[in-house]
Parts: structure tokens; sequence; C-alpha cells
């Protein structure tokens, strides 16, 4: 399918390529001839730039267009019935329990739009992962092997003029015979290593003196005097960094959307998007559908306490578990604004922790309340409003500070997890020491099953980048 596709749009390509070059050429032609325009060549022009431009575009409509149209058709239409499934088991009080509003039609709508792009990525992402885990004894074993190479034969490289012990004019030549030929690489490690070692022995030479500066006071004042001028100089860096960035201006300043801003915009962001495991909108848009699944399991544990109660089957007692919802509201202020600022996580956090003891304490009130009905109303009412102040992006306020008066802060029980894995990865390499495999085996295994236990004792509760929030005391339950 692609290849037929590729087939048609290619031709189209090549012959658009060559008349907006034929185009530019005849433009520059005609303004060295014809300055003044008087043939209208150049007016011929445009009249015809601008007919190819309404054909493009027509020919966009009708073939690529109609289709993303049709993709996002499907995308709205899977939304509604998503979130008409959820309503629909309420029965006839969805419209006083569960009546969702533009902003949650419109995550659900975009989360099913993105999810099969997502879905292609993660399989792909997924291979790639695969591969360097079944080839990581092979990589570890070429890289220490071609460093430890590259660290000797260094010794006998060339030193570039910049680093001490250089050439004035270029690079000195240690070793004869050389011929100067692919010692670029040798070259950078042997000026690297030259400025190194000379900055190492200036400072054991003159921080050392300062333990003494008594017995050696020019050297001491000389170490003094460079720490001082070293934190000037970062501090003058810093202050200018700070000033080219005030000057190019704060993205809500230029009438940037909010949501705009807050996404991570790095140095090389196609390989950070390509590199990430986690999809943008597939990922962000991701717990307003938990959330609305939740919704629909409280329905239907709803819609059947009615039913043993009409019929006086006091045996049946529905019961909804919200793990998922807790998990959502752990990471929902890192999913929503992945660039959150470091003074504000503690923030999100402590409040993330009492919305996750308002669930569990909504979850316990089905075996100590004897009106379970009302329970199931008021659970129904608590996850709609996350959902939709998620949805608005207010990850600091998901509940209200009424619906968080009685409710204990979530016990920070993750230590256990990261235990089990410590010793799982520790016995691994016990295992793996006495059974004497070669180094490349052995990679391979301590790899793989590391990957296991993370998979079975994380899933999707923790990514491998979060485990320093682990041990700064984020629960993920």
């Amino acid at each position: 399918m692609l290849e037929m596709f590729w087939g048609v749009v290619s031709p189209l390509l090549r012959w658009l390529v060559l008349l907006v070059l034929a185009g530019a050429c005849a433009g520059g032609l005609s303004k060295k001839l014809d300055p003044e325009d008087r043939i209208g060549a150049r007016r011929i022009f445009r009249a015809g730039s601008i007919v190819l431009i309404g054909v493009t575009a027509k020919l966009y409509q009708r073939t690529l267009g109609a289709q993303v149209a049709r993709y996002r058709r499907w995308g709205r239409q899977r939304a509604a019935l998503h979130v008409e499934w959820a309503r629909r088991q309420f029965g006839p009080d969805a419209h006083r329990l569960f009546h969702p509003r533009r902003l949650i039609r419109e995550s659900v709508g975009a989360w099913y739009t993105s999810m099969p792009l997502a879905a292609a990525a993660y399989v792909v992402k997924a291979y790639i992962l695969l591969m360097l885990t079944l080839n990581l004894g092979t990589i570890v074993t070429s890289l220490v092997e071609g460093t430890a190479r590259v660290w000797k034969d260094s010794q006998k490289a060339p030193i570039a003029w910049w680093a001490p012990g250089g050439g004035m004019y270029g690079p000195t030549w240690h070793s004869a015979g050389t011929g100067g030929k692919g010692l670029d690489l040798l070259t950078a490690v042997a000026s690297w290593r030259a400025l190194g070692s000379w900055a190492w022995e200036k400072a054991a030479r003159f921080l050392a003196a300062l333990a003494n500066p008594a017995a050696r006071p020019a050297e001491a004042a000389t170490a003094a005097a460079t720490v001082t001028l070293a934190v000037a100089f970062l501090l003058a860096v810093r202050a200018a960094w700070g000033l080219i960035g005030f000057r190019r201006g704060h993205p809500r300043d230029n009438g940037i959307d909010e949501h705009i801003s807050n996404v991570r915009v790095g140095r090389w962001p196609l390989l950070h998007g390509l590199l990430s495991l986690r999809v943008g909108a597939a990922r962000r848009n991701r717990p307003v559908v938990v959330l609305v699944n939740c919704l629909a399991t409280v329905g239907a544990a709803r819609h059947d306490y009615r039913l043993a109660k009409t019929s006086h089957n006091v045996l049946v007692a529905p019961r909804v578990h919200l793990a998922a919802a807790e998990r959502m509201v752990w990471s929902a202020w890192r999913t929503r604004h992945p660039a959150a600022r470091g003074p504000l996580r503690r923030e999100y956090r402590k409040h993330a922790a009492k919305v996750v003891g308002a669930l569990r304490q909504m979850e316990a009130r089905q075996d100590t309340e004897a009106d379970t009905g009302k329970v199931f109303d008021d659970m129904a009412h608590l996850l709609t409003k996350i959902a939709e102040r998620y949805a608005s992006g207010r990850t600091l306020a998901l509940l209200d500070p009424e619906d968080l008066n009685e409710a204990e802060e979530a016990v920070n029980r993750e230590w256990v997890r990261m235990l089990v894995f410590g010793a799982v990865m520790a016995a691994t390499a016990v295992g793996v020491g006495l059974a004497a495999f070669s180094p490349a085996v052995s990679t391979q295994i301590f790899a793989v099953v590391g990957a296991i236990a993370w998979v079975l004792l994380y899933r999707d509760r923790l990514g491998p980048g979060e485990v320093l929030e682990v041990m700064r005391g984020q629960s993920r339950k």
C-alpha cells in the first residue's frame, strides 16, 4: 500500500520541484533582462504560481486532506461512543452524576486520534530496545575494547596547538610515520588528556598550599585568587545567559498559549521525541480516558447494587477499585505539565498525595457506610471533578479543599519494590558470577533479568527516568 501510494505521489512531487526550479530561474532571468517587467513575464509567473497553489490545495483536499479529515472524524466518533458508553452505565441519572463537559470530550477525542500513531511508535521503540537488550553484551564489549584502543593509541597521537604541549602553528607530532591520516579522534583525546593532566597538576600544586598558607604564601594566594576569579566567571556567565533568555522573552509574552509553553523543548527535540518512551498527545490525554473508564465501572457497580437492592439479594455487594485512578493522580502533574519548575514539584507531590488519600477514603467508604448507592454517587462526582480539572490543566486543584479536609496523605511504600529489585539484581549478579559465563553472555543475562524484574515490579507505575523521584519519597503505589 505504501509503495503504491509513493508511486503516485513521487511523480507529482518531482514535477512540482521542477516547476518551482524553472519558475525561480525564469524569475531571475526576467529581473536581469527586464527590470521594469515591460513584457509582463513576472505577472504571468505570479498568476501561474497562484493557479499552481490552488490546484495543489484542491488536490490535497481531495486526496490526503480527505483522508486526514476522515481520520479525525473517526476519532471524534469513537470518543463520542466511548463517553456515551460510560454515561449509559448510570442510566437515567447520567445527567446528574456524569455530565462531561467539552474539555473531557476533546481530551478523549485527542487520545483516540493520537492512539494509533502512538501505538506504532511504541512498537518501533520496543523493537529498538529489544535489539539493544539482546545485543547489549556485544555493544558493551565493543565500546570497552574501542575505548581502551583509542586511549592507548592517543599516547602516540599529536596534541593540538591549544593544549599544553601542543605546537604553536599546529599539532606537534609525537611519532613519525603516521602520515597524518585518521588521527582526528586520537588528536582530540590526546589534547584533552594533556589539558586534564596540566589542570590536575596545577590544582594539586596550588590547592595543596591552602592547607598550609604560612609555608607557601605565594602559591596559597594564587590558589585563592584563582578560585575567586573562577566563581566570578561562572556568575558572569549565568548573568549573561539570564539576560539573553530575558531578551528572547517568555512564550506567554508572545501570545502563545500556556499549554504550548509547558512542552519540554530541548536542543534536539526530534531526537528527544524519538528516544522518549512517552508519546506526547496520547500520554497527555490518557489519564482522562482512564478516569472515564473508572466512571463507567462506578456506573456498572451502581446499577448492579440497585438491582440487588430491588430484588432483595443481600449477597450481592459490588465494589469498585480505584487503583488505576490513583496511578493517574500520582503522575498527573508530570504528565500534564512535563516542564514543572523545581519549587513547585513539592506542592504537586503533596497535593497528589492528598488526592490519592481522598480516593482511598472514598474506596473504603464502600465497606463502612450502609447506603452504598450514595457512596457510588459521591465517587462519580469525585472522579468527574478530577477528570475536568486535569483536562483543564488545574493539576494543583484536582479537588477542592473541602474534599481534602478529612483525607490523609498517602504513605510511601515504594522502598519495598526498590529493595526487592536490588535483591533480584544482586542475586542475578552472584549467580552469573558462579556460573562462569563469558562477559557478553553475562551482560545479556543481567540486562534481560533486570528488564523482566522492572516490568513485573513496576509495569506502568514508574518510568526508568523517575528513579530519583522514588528515592526522594514519591510513591507510585
